[in-house]
């Protein structure tokens, strides 16, 4: 990881304007923990490349993991702006103003009904999840746990499956909570 981080902040002085290098500096840090960094670099990513969407994912994820969800929204809004399909937007905004306790707009569950794709079944348990369908949540997480890609680690910590990570059928279908 030292080296890692050495060879991402060469990179950086070298090519002061290359997004990609701040993203992956990022990544790096948040992956180590170093969250208070991975935000800086992830919002230097943004200014250098502000209509590259990859780094506004990798920080609404942060702050919505850190309980930054207030500070998600306008980044959220702006990925709309960048993609008006990007069905995530749509629903990190819907879970983030559930979370909130503050009432969600048919529009943006309508929005990313209509974007999520039809075989994407874990976006479709979150979706299920935030507009309270528990059953049909868990139906879906059921088909998502089903593919290659589905990571378990991620389900327990994923915000908006947070309304059915108490149903029984969860750890059924997910596996036991991991250790920290």
């Amino acid at each position: 990881f030292d080296e890692a981080e050495a060879m991402y902040r060469l990179a950086i002085e070298k090519a002061p304007n290359d997004s990609k290098a701040y993203y992956n500096l990022g990544v790096l840090l948040d992956d180590l923990k170093r969250f208070d960094e991975a935000e800086a670099m992830y919002r230097l990513a943004i200014e250098k490349a502000p209509n590259d969407t990859a780094a506004y994912n990798n920080l609404i994820i942060l702050l919505r993991l850190n309980k930054h969800d207030r500070e998600a929204l306008p980044l959220l809004e702006k990925i709309i702006e960048i993609n008006s399909k990007d069905f995530n937007s749509y629903l990190g905004i819907a879970s983030i103003k559930k979370t909130l306790g503050e009432s969600i707009e048919p529009s943006l569950i309508e929005k990313a009904r209509q974007y999520i794709p039809e075989d994407d079944f874990y976006n479709k348990a979150c979706l299920e999840s935030v507009c309270d369908k528990f059953d049909l949540a868990i139906e879906f997480l059921k088909q998502a746990a089903q593919k290659e890609k589905f990571n378990p680690s991620w389900a327990w910590q994923d915000p908006d499956l947070a309304w059915i990570r108490d149903d029984p059928r969860f750890a059924e279908i997910v596996g036991p909570k991991p250790e920290k």
